[in-house]
């Protein structure tokens, strides 16, 4: 058997999808793997997986760009011929469904995780517009009765169902992306007296409430409660929430943040911090940060969000708060910070909860069912 995974760039399918993909491999399958061509190609084939470049981009927006790259996705179909093609996140889903049904593909799986910032509610014009145009492509792309979907929150799923883009026979709910919880495990070293370091890490966009929390750090600071905002991650610039650099290093400058920018090692620093904290108002799918947040023990606190509140029992392993609302963000940070018990109590509830669910294991198995489901 042949699986073809079919994602938009290169680091993305190394951080999220790379466990699934080794699955399926010793499950018997040939893994493909179908990417914009990056310099971290190579780390993929070093896993025994075929690489194929697909040049497409993720912020390409030309008509005929578009088209070409459900042309380049129908070659390479019919060149491999896998049972199983598998698309990942909004482009792929959309011109690799397409693409494979043209080419008779047997199986197509979509993951759908999340539905980004077009789904975000906004009262433009051109977004709402695009908002239609993006479900009437998601309708006509995922028209088949050979098409699986796969989404990772119930929010999502049920959204699908009400606008008539998929049916709750062809539908899946797995949440997460999977943890190595092996990996991201707690520390064993003994905490040292410092200053508390609350943690944020995943993209730099507005939309992930980065600005709200900015906000909670000035009313905490107003209180004389002393901890220091980490911010890991790097400005996704083909985002038009992206924030700019010089936007991060005034806040660097002023005093409210430390700014690490992209890190390859998160465990370390993850473990470094005593509060993770995720405010967005994004629509995700679950957020690959907070589970790894979870497995190595932390507190979270975040927003009552799709895919949010999957990872999050508020009161159980952290707190839920209203989006937008930097007055609660701040009184759910302070109530952390200032009970070392409770830190510890929902550090412990964190990790329970990822070696349950959203183990690395756990949801290779069950996609991998979704893959030989007839």
């Amino acid at each position: 058997m042949k699986i073809v995974f079919v994602n938009v760039e290169d680091h993305m399918f190394l951080n999220q999808r790379l466990n699934l993909a080794l699955a399926a491999q010793e499950a018997g399958f040939e893994v493909v793997v179908a990417s914009n061509k990056s310099e971290l190609h190579t780390a993929i084939s070093a896993y025994g997986f075929k690489y194929v470049d697909t040049g497409n981009k993720r912020e390409g927006k030309n008509i005929f760009s578009q088209l070409f790259s459900i042309y380049r996705l129908y070659k390479i179909f019919r060149y491999e011929k896998p049972d199983v093609v598998h698309n990942i996140s909004i482009k792929p889903v959309i011109y690799g469904s397409i693409a494979a049904r043209l080419s008779r593909v047997p199986k197509i799986v979509n993951l759908v995780n999340g539905l980004g910032y077009v789904f975000i509610q906004h009262k433009s014009f051109k977004r709402m517009a695009i908002k239609v145009a993006v479900i009437g492509l998601y309708r006509f792309a995922l028209a088949s009765k050979r098409i699986k979907v796969i989404f990772q929150n119930p929010d999502d799923r049920d959204y699908f169902i009400s606008k008539k883009i998929t049916c709750i026979n062809n539908s899946y709910l797995i949440l997460g992306s999977g943890v190595d919880t092996s990996f991201f495990s707690p520390s064993d070293k003994l905490s040292v007296n410092r200053k508390p370091i609350v943690l944020f890490f995943g993209r730099m966009l507005w939309d992930k409430g980065i600005g709200y929390l900015i906000e909670a750090k000035k009313i905490l600071e107003a209180e004389n409660i002393d901890f220091t905002l980490t911010l890991v991650g790097e400005p996704d610039e083909s985002n038009p929430s992206h924030i700019n650099l010089d936007q991060l290093k005034k806040w660097e400058i002023d005093g409210l943040i430390t700014f690490l920018g992209y890190c390859p090692d998160m465990v370390e620093i993850i473990r470094a911090s005593d509060l993770v904290v995720l405010p967005t108002y994004y629509r995700e799918g679950v957020p690959l940060s907070l589970i790894e947040a979870a497995s190595v023990g932390k507190p979270i606190v975040t927003t009552d969000m799709p895919g949010c509140r999957e990872i999050v029992v508020d009161g159980v392993n952290g707190f839920l708060v209203p989006a937008k609302d930097s007055i609660a963000l701040a009184g759910k940070i302070r109530s952390i910070l200032l009970d070392k018990e409770l830190r510890v109590s929902f550090g412990k509830k964190s990790r329970e909860r990822a070696i349950n669910i959203f183990a690395k294991e756990i949801v290779a198995k069950r996609t991998i069912e979704v893959y030989l489901d007839d």
